[in-house]
């Protein structure tokens, strides 16, 4: 979780990049964010994250501590595996949530600027070795 921080910390330069986004448009964009026993961080990743305005939801893959119980941050969607069956299979089930609920399934549905926010994305968790 600390690698999600990480990169949500750079938000004022990757906040200039997105600025041509309108709000509806942000919202149509989902950050997936698995988690598992994050009961630390949890919170503080989905405020940088939501300062960005796009649509959050969290899986908590079997967290000892149910995400639901940690999560304050408004409109943030939480999702809950009884058991751990990895990053994997919380990614999947995030991404088929977001996909259930208006997400974009190809960038050309985005303005072309979003290709290079997923790029700087990419770039600064490479940058940190986070990737």
């Amino acid at each position: 979780m600390t690698a999600v921080h990480d990169v949500a910390s750079q938000a004022p330069a990757m906040r200039a990049s997105t600025a041509f986004l309108a709000a509806e448009e942000r919202r149509a964009v989902w950050v997936v964010i698995p988690c598992y026993n994050e009961d630390a961080t949890l919170d503080k990743v989905l405020a940088e994250v939501a300062r960005f305005g796009y649509s959050i939801v969290v899986v908590d893959d079997g967290s000892k501590i149910p995400a639901t119980s940690l999560v304050t941050t408004p409109a943030v969607q939480v999702l809950r595996h009884c058991v751990n069956l990895g990053q994997g299979a919380a990614l999947q089930t995030g991404i088929d949530f977001a996909l259930l609920h208006g997400a974009h399934t190809r960038f050309e549905a985005l303005r072309p600027g979003c290709v290079l926010v997923a790029g700087e994305v990419l770039a600064s968790a490479s940058d940190q070795g986070l990737q």
